[in-house]
């Protein structure tokens, strides 16, 4: 071997473990970064799976709660039409009296609303047209004393009940009037018989 060959030679195997060594570094620079993206992916992965895992959790309480709140709503408003219904049938109930029961409680009716002096006691149409004779007599006899009510020939476009009438004073006692204006009362008597 000449001496030539002897310095390329040395200059191959120098070159050699060189690109060995680069070769080497270079996968292990190589395998630093894989494995650091690994590690990051990896820890990504976890993060996005939480998440995910809160979003499934959340969106489930949501979805409880509105369906908690649907259902609430729903048994608000058959309770609120139940009320109506019974209120309703109420006022048919008090519509539907025997002709007698119907004027003895308009009597009472009218003793407990009439004030001190003279008035003037207004049916609607067809509850004049069948009033009883001796009714004035009975409403006299239920009035309190200082009172009188005298049945007018006018009359008031309400479903039953009378307006009370003391000079340009007109005080409505409708049926629907006096269930209007005890509605809480109302409400809360039916609530209690219905839902308790």
């Amino acid at each position: 071997m000449t001496g030539l060959e002897k310095i390329i030679g040395e200059i191959r195997d120098e070159a050699g473990a060189e690109a060995a060594e680069i070769l080497a570094k270079a996968k292990a620079e190589a395998d630093a970064i894989l494995a650091d993206a690994k590690a990051k992916s990896d820890e990504k992965t976890a993060q996005i799976a939480a998440a995910a895992q809160q979003d499934v959790a959340d969106i489930e309480r949501s979805r409880e709660s509105a369906q908690g709140l649907q259902r609430r709503q729903r048994t608000l408003a058959t309770k609120q039409m139940l009320l109506a219904e019974t209120r309703q049938k109420a006022l048919e109930s008090l519509y539907a009296l025997p002709e007698k029961d119907y004027f003895e409680l308009l009597a009472r009716l009218a003793a407990g609303a009439a004030h001190p002096g003279a008035g003037v006691l207004i049916l609607n149409a067809a509850d004049l047209a069948r009033v009883p004779s001796g009714f004035e007599k009975q409403l006299a006899g239920a009035l309190p004393k200082g009172t009188a009510l005298e049945v007018s020939k006018d009359t008031r476009p309400i479903d039953g009940g009378f307006v009370l009438k003391y000079g340009d004073v007109e005080e409505n006692c409708s049926f629907r009037a006096m269930f209007d204006a005890r509605s809480d009362e109302f409400s809360d008597l039916v609530r209690d018989t219905l839902f308790a």
